[in-house]
Parts: structure tokens; sequence; C-alpha cells
């Protein structure tokens, strides 16, 4: 091909497959680019053109690609797109080049629209960026020396961004922003694993409205180029000693099966089930009554008074369930709120708090959120008061591709350590840790998702039941034990993330559920993380034995312990073992040696004097 050839991009192109230019490599993204690496470093994890309606889910793009071009030290490709049911258009383009790249943006808007986000948002990864140096030049051409923030920050770390430079390891960049006004916000708050430069400012309000005939223009300019010293960050050490959290389940109303509830008690014996009640006076299902040990997560609604917490307890005591652990959330905080905004009125997390301990006063009293961490570092409880701090996490809330979602794992052990430093010494009690949003604090409600899609901001999300959900939670699971998590749940009882189900008659088991069983006995013991998150292999030893996932988009070699057997949980397996509670029956144990996984793969493994 000559200097000034023009081609459509390749199929592997379209798939984002990486392409070169000297030094730079990178992956084109339908919308954008991904993993802009300089000599191998990861310098920005993507770069991409989104549009977010009024509930912040993403909108789907009605694109027309302009082409793949080809030139000396050049790559130019784009789209023309169309957006919210035709009321906005225009054309997005991107230049690669040998010392960086250019993305540009022009929107016409056709009719009046309202929305919270237009253009380009730029990621920024953790490894070497997390605790070093940032400048920023701002809009009035002062400039500001600051860092990227060590711990999981609340509030934006850096606003009114112009231009930012800041290094990654030996490689120096220089990032210009133009059309609009950006900020950065610290991704981790969401599990992501990435710092996010984005605009307009969260502080001007949202939605917004933009009314017909309004254009709209942005561009980033990324420059980048090797210093010639490195700052690389030390490899983990191979294994770290644990005490191993408690695995639990959650519960709630429609999610309370009674045969799917008691294959999933039976299958995993889970430490505790943790059942929310939407208001105090809704009782817990007769069917999980002294099925297993119960926690409480009692949502109050607005007018709820501290009798009605009293009544709640004493009717349970009359049915003789007196729980272990209770923890109780005004109704308004399942939203969320900015830092700096209008916070809710009523109620407030500690009278709940307080109303729980004087209703429940053999419990441990529980505070924190019952959404996401994001929402528990913006509205820290009083530690002082409580006997345990909890929060969710989900996996999903910005983006649902397979790369994006294993890489929250890279975020978690940030989040979990920034979680144990809120909790000031109180055990941290885990909600659900999942890949599928349980419930949404930032718009009407979760997005509907029928056709079982990999989509943001979903409940419903298809690798629940597939080894990619298995492997993610290991991942999670060694996350959490490092970081000196009591307890989490990682499915539920029943339900959207339950683990058992009926399908053509028969009942079925999911790979999270002989993960879970695998895994619970063990809670409270000691143990030992392997590996390094995020990508590749992650294991977790115990008692008489381990279990290991590849939590890698690649193939990976495990070899496993000299004495013992092992069982490899691949594709096979995953069918196999669909209709029993107990792998063991369905599969073929291997002696000791090397084994390679394929992207979430497992191995169970047994030591000869384990159970």
């Amino acid at each position: 091909m000559t200097s000034t050839q023009q081609s459509t991009a390749s199929s592997s192109e379209a798939r984002g497959e990486t392409l070169r230019l000297g030094t730079v490599t990178y992956a084109p993204l339908p919308n954008g680019l991904r993993s802009i690496r300089c000599s191998g470093v990861e310098a920005v994890r993507s770069l991409e053109f989104l549009v977010r309606d009024s509930s912040w889910a993403t909108t789907p793009l009605r694109t027309r690609p302009h082409g793949f071009s080809t030139q000396t030290n050049l790559h130019t490709f784009g789209f023309d797109f169309s957006a919210l049911d035709g009321s906005i258009d225009g054309t997005v383009r991107f230049e690669v080049g040998t010392g960086g790249l250019t993305a540009r943006f022009e929107g016409h808007v056709l009719s009046d629209v309202e929305l919270n986000r237009i253009g380009f948002v730029l990621l920024s990864p953790l490894v070497d960026v997390v605790g070093k140096p940032l400048r920023i030049t701002h809009s009035d051409g002062q400039t500001e020396t600051t860092e990227f923030p060590q711990a999981v920050m609340p509030s934006q770390p850096a606003t009114d961004i112009v231009v930012m430079e800041h290094s990654v390891g030996p490689v120096e960049l220089r990032i210009e922003f133009s059309g609009d006004l950006f900020e950065m916000e610290d991704q981790r708050n969401w599990t992501d694993a990435s710092f996010k430069t984005y605009s307009r400012p969260l502080s001007l309000g949202f939605p917004y409205r933009i009314a017909a005939g309004e254009t709209i223009r942005q561009s980033v300019t990324l420059a980048v180029r090797e210093s010639g010293s490195s700052t690389a960050t030390k490899p983990e050490p191979a294994a770290r000693p644990v005490t191993l959290p408690e695995i639990g389940l959650v519960a709630e109303n429609g999610w309370d099966d009674p045969d799917d509830t008691a294959a999933a008690i039976t299958a995993i014996a889970p430490a505790h089930v943790i059942w929310r009640s939407p208001e105090p006076q809704d009782g817990v299902p007769d069917h999980l009554v002294g099925a297993t040990p119960l926690d409480l997560e009692i949502v109050l609604p607005e007018g709820t008074e501290p009798g009605d917490v009293s009544k709640f307890a004493v009717a349970l005591s009359d049915r003789g369930i007196r729980p272990r652990r209770v923890f109780a959330l005004p109704e308004p905080y399942l939203k969320s709120y900015q830092p700096d905004g209008d916070w809710p009125l009523g109620t407030t997390p500690e009278e709940a708090a307080d109303w729980a301990r004087t209703a429940f006063p053999e419990a441990e009293i529980g505070a924190g959120m019952l959404t996401n961490f994001t929402e528990l570092n913006r509205c820290p409880p009083r530690s002082d008061q409580v006997d345990f701090v909890s929060h969710s996490t989900t996996a999903i809330v910005h983006a649902a591709d397979d790369v994006s979602v294993m890489e929250t794992l890279e975020a978690l052990p940030q989040v979990f350590a920034s979680a144990r430093t809120i909790a000031d010494g109180l055990p941290l009690c885990l909600g659900l840790v999942s890949i599928g949003m349980r419930t949404n604090p930032y718009g009407a409600g979760t997005v509907a998702n029928p056709g079982g899609e990999k989509i943001a901001m979903a409940m419903d999300d298809p690798r629940q039941w597939t080894r990619f959900g298995a492997a993610f939670a290991l991942g999670a699971y060694a996350a959490a034990a490092e970081a000196g998590v009591a307890s989490l749940s990682l499915a539920s009882v029943a339900g959207p993330f339950g683990v058992t189900r009926i399908a053509d008659g028969k009942r079925e088991y999911s790979p999270l559920c002989h993960l879970l069983g695998f895994l619970s006995k063990h809670g409270g013991k000691a143990g030992e993380v392997i590996g390094a998150l995020p990508h590749g292999i992650v294991g977790v030893s115990l008692e008489g034995g381990a279990v290991f996932a590849n939590c890698g988009l690649s193939p990976a070699n495990l070899q496993t312990a000299d004495k013992g057997r092992f069982w490899h949980f691949d594709a096979n397996a995953e069918a196999r073992t669909r209709g029993t509670p107990n792998w063991r029956v369905a599969l073929s144990p291997k002696d000791s040696g090397m084994v390679q996984l394929q992207p979430f793969d497992l191995v169970f493994q047994e030591l000869e004097d384990g159970a």
C-alpha cells in the first residue's frame, strides 16, 4: 500500500485489534480508541465519543463509518452519527500519528434535547498514575500542580481543565481539550479502573437542554513521548496471607422463590442471607426463617417513625427471627448526590442507625450505603455509632464489554482499602458485589435488558450464568480478602443474581454456584491470594486446596500443586455440571501438572490431605 492509498477498515480493525504507528499502538473501537500505548506502556485507557441521556444511560448511536485511511505515519478514521431519535447528528474524526493523536467532533442539534453529556471521554489508567504528579492548565491560563489521588476521591480531583500533563512510567503525556469545560472524576468510585476526564462540569447541573439550531464542537489532542527514565510499578509478591471473607447471599421481594432459595442454600451453605425489606412492615418469607442466619437491610420510606421499626422488630421476634446484623437507611439515600449538592431532608442515616439500635438491641448495627462505594465515599458514617460498615458494587455503571468488566477487578482493591479507611477499624461487611446493577442511584431505574445483552446499568447480565461470572466473582473475592473485608455476597438466593433455576423442566446450577459452594465453608479461616489483578490467573488457596480463574482475555498456563488432584472447569465442564449441584460427580480429576486455561476457565484443586 502506498502512502496515499485508502482502504475500508478490515474486520480485524473493526474488532479493535491492535494497530501500530512507530512506538504508538492502539485498538480502534466503533466510537473511539482503546489501550493507547507508547513503547508498550499504557498511556491512555480509552478515548471515546459518547452521548449520555438524562438517566446517564449511554445512548446508542446510529453511525456511518468513513472508512480507514493509512498515510505515512498517519491513520485517520471516523463516522457520521445520529443520536437521540435524530435530535442530534454530526461527525467524529480521529487522526493517529507516531507522536499521539487528535480527535474532533462537530454536532448539529436538529430539535430541542435534554441530556447529561455529549462529547469525548478520556480514561487514564491506574498503574503508575495513582498518587503521581499532575499539572493542569486552566481556562484563565493559570497552571496548577497537583496529583492523582491515592485514596478514592469523592469529588473531582481536577476541574476547569484546558491542558493536563503527567507521566506514566517513562512516557510523558500532554493532553489538550477545547470546545467545552472539562473536569476529571475518580472512576474508582464506581469500580472503573481509571480516572475520567469529561465535559460538561457536573456543577453546571444536569440534565441540561440544548436548543435546536445549536452547533457543538470539541477536540482532544494527545502528545506522547518517552522521557528515558522509568518508574514502573514493582510486581506484586506471588502469594499474600489473608483471612478469607464470609460468603453470604442476598434476597428481597421478588427474588425469594422458595424452591430456588432452598436449592441455592443447600448447594452453597452461605454464612448468612441478607434480606432487604423495602418497608419495616414487610415481613420475611417463611421459607427463609431458620434456613440460615439472617441479616436485615431495612429501607425507611419518608414518614417512617422510630416506632415503626420497633414494631417490625417485635413482629420478627414473635416469629423467632433474631437477626445477627441490621442496617437501616432512609429511602432517599438510595439515590446519589454530589458532595457539594443538595442532600435529602428528613430522617438522616445517623437517626436510622439509632432507631435500629433501639429496635434490635442484640444485633450488630451497620451503616454506610445500600448502593455503591460512590455513595459511601460521599456520605461516610459515624464509626463511633455502629458496629460495621457496608456498601455494594456493580461492574457495569459506565461500560459493559468483557474487557471493561474484568478491568474493574483492578480497582476493587483500592475501593475496598478506601472503604476500610472510612470504616475506621470497624468490620467491612459488604452487600451484593456483582456484575449487574441491583439499583440505579443515578436515574429512574436499571436499564431493561429483555434481549440478554451486555449493556451498562442493566440488572440482568448474561454473564451471571457463565464461567465469566464465576471468574469475575473469584477476582472480586480475592480483592476483598486482600483488603480485609469480613463478608460479602456474590449472588442472590433467586432472581436476577441467582445461581440456580428451572430450565426446560430441569434444575440448573451455574458455575458461580459451584464456586461459592467451594469457598463458603472457609469464611473466617486463613488463606492466601495468589496472582495479580486484573489480568491473568488469580487464585485463592485455602485449607486443603485452592481455586484459580483466568480473569484475562488470553490463554494462560497454570502449574498445579505437586501433590493432589485438580478439576479443570472449562467450557465443556460448564455444560456437564449444569444439572448437578456437585461438580465432582460430573467431572474427572487429573493429577498435578501444567494446565492451560482459556479465558474465564477455573481450576479446583485439592491436596492429598484435603477434604
